[in-house]
C-alpha cells in the first residue's frame, strides 16, 4: 500500500480534491453540455452561431456537415515561432492535420467478424461499427468515435478532427501537426515546443499545468518544473523553478487543499510551503523535513520509490508519461495522484505492476485497465465496476 511522504511544514492537511461541477451532459441545465467537468452553453437559437451552423439541444453550434470537430486553431496560426521575447509563451504553430491513418500495427487480437465498439482494439477501420481505427498511446490501435466535445469520448481521450483520439496535452513536438489538436506551442528561445490545449482555467488543463496567456489565447502548460525546463521562459527568483503569467489565482495549478497558488503581480507564485522545484515523477530530495518537490507533496509510488506527484482529476489527468491513479490520502480516504508510466502498455496488454501501463492501472486479472468512474465506458467484454483501491475501473 502507498503511503505518503510527510515533507509539509505547517502541518498541510492531504485532503481529497473537491468534486466537478459536472460528470454527464444530463447534470447540466437545459441546453447545457458537460465539458472537462463544467457545464457550458454555446449558443441558445441558430443565430448565437456562425453563418451555416445550428444551435442543438446542447446548446453546441454544430455545422451543417456533422459534429463540429471541436478543434479551433484561428487567431493561432502564427506560420512559425513568433519572436516575442524570452518572458513571452507563444504558439508554435498551428496549421490543419489530418489525425486519422490506417498503417498497420501488431495483431492486437481482434476478431474482424464482429466489428467492435469504442475502446475495442482493431487493425482497420473495418474492424470498428464506426469506421474509426485510430493509434492508441503504445502499439495498439482502439476503435474511434465520432464527437462534438471532448465530454463525449473517454476520460483519457479528446475529441479532435471529429473523432475520439489520446491525449497528448505535454508531450513534446516541433509543429501543429505532431498534436492532437493541432497545437503546439513553447518559447521561441529554446525553440522546444509542447503539445496544449484551450483552456479558461487551470481546470481544464493536467496536473501541474497553468492556463497562460499565449499571445491572446490562453493554453495549458506545464510550469511546476525547474527552469531548465521551463517553457514559458519565467522563473521565480525564490529557486521554486518556472511559473507563468496569470489573472487570477484559478489560471495556475490546482492543488491538493492548503498548498494553493496566489496570483502575484500578474505570476503564479506558489504555496509558502513548498521551498524547491523537483517536477511531478521526480525522486524526492528533503531539505530537513521539508521535501523539494514544486508541488510540496512526496509519495511512496507501487515501485516503492519516493517521487514527487500532485493530485489530478480524472477528466483532465496528468501530463504525457504520467497517469492519474487512486490511492490512501493516509486519512482513511481515496485521492488521485499522478503517476510515473514506466512501460505504456495500452488497455488490455498484459501487466503485472499499474506505472507498466498508459493508464497506471494493472487489474488483478493481468491486463491494463483504465478509471471510468466518470464517463463508464469499458471495452466489449468488460464492465465498469468499483474498485477496491478507490473509483471504477474496467473488470471482467
Amino acid at each position: 500500500m502507498r503511503s505518503w511522504v510527510l515533507g509539509l511544514v505547517f502541518g498541510v492537511a492531504l485532503g481529497a480534491c473537491g468534486e466537478d461541477p459536472c460528470a454527464f451532459h444530463s447534470e447540466c441545465p437545459r441546453q447545457h453540455y458537460c465539458d472537462r467537468d463544467t457545464c457550458r452553453q454555446d449558443c441558445r437559437e441558430d443565430f448565437d452561431c456562425e453563418d451555416g451552423e445550428s444551435c442543438n439541444d446542447l446548446g453546441q453550434c454544430l455545422g451543417p456537415g456533422g459534429p463540429d470537430s471541436g478543434v479551433d486553431s484561428g487567431g493561432l496560426d502564427s506560420g512559425g515561432p513568433v519572436d516575442a521575447g524570452p518572458d513571452t509563451f507563444v504558439p508554435i504553430d498551428a496549421p490543419g492535420v489530418d489525425a486519422g491513418t490506417d498503417a498497420f500495427v501488431p495483431d492486437a487480437g481482434t476478431d474482424a467478424s464482429v466489428p467492435g465498439t469504442y475502446l475495442d482494439r482493431c487493425l482497420v477501420p473495418g474492424d470498428c461499427t464506426s469506421g474509426r481505427c485510430v493509434d492508441d498511446e503504445g502499439s495498439t490501435r482502439f476503435c474511434s468515435r465520432t464527437c462534438a466535445t471532448d465530454a463525449e469520448c473517454a476520460s483519457e481521450h479528446v475529441c479532435a478532427t471529429g473523432q475520439c483520439v489520446p491525449d497528448d496535452v505535454g508531450g513534446i513536438c516541433d509543429e501543429a501537426s505532431d498534436c492532437a489538436l493541432n497545437l503546439c506551442a513553447g518559447n521561441p528561445m529554446t525553440g522546444v515546443g509542447e503539445c496544449t490545449r484551450r483552456c479558461d482555467s487551470a481546470a481544464d488543463c493536467p496536473a501541474g499545468f497553468a492556463c497562460a496567456d499565449a499571445g491572446g489565447a490562453f493554453v495549458c502548460v506545464d510550469i511546476e518544473r525547474p527552469c531548465a525546463r521551463c517553457s514559458t521562459g519565467l522563473c521565480l527568483a525564490s529557486g521554486q523553478g518556472c511559473t507563468s503569467n496569470c489573472r487570477r489565482p484559478s489560471d495556475c495549478p490546482r492543488t491538493i487543499a492548503g498548498l494553493e497558488y496566489t496570483c502575484m503581480g500578474g505570476v503564479c507564485a506558489p504555496n509558502a510551503a513548498v521551498i524547491g522545484d523537483d517536477a511531478i515523477a521526480d525522486m524526492c530530495v528533503f531539505t530537513g523535513e521539508a521535501n523539494q518537490c514544486r508541488s510540496g507533496i512526496c509519495l511512496e509510488d507501487d515501485a516503492m520509490r519516493d517521487v514527487c506527484t500532485q493530485g489530478c482529476g480524472e477528466s483532465t489527468g496528468c501530463g504525457e508519461g504520467l497517469a492519474c491513479v487512486p490511492t490512501d490520502d493516509g486519512g482513511g480516504g481515496v485521492v488521485l495522484v499522478c503517476q510515473d508510466v514506466t512501460t505504456g502498455l495500452d488497455l488490455g496488454e498484459a501487466c503485472t505492476l499499474g506505472p507498466q501501463c498508459h493508464s497506471g492501472l494493472c487489474d488483478p486479472s493481468g491486463f491494463c485497465t483504465r478509471l471510468c468512474t466518470l464517463d463508464r465506458l469499458c471495452p466489449t467484454g468488460l464492465t465498469c465496476r468499483s474498485a477496491a483501491t478507490g473509483g471504477s475501473t474496467c473488470q471482467p
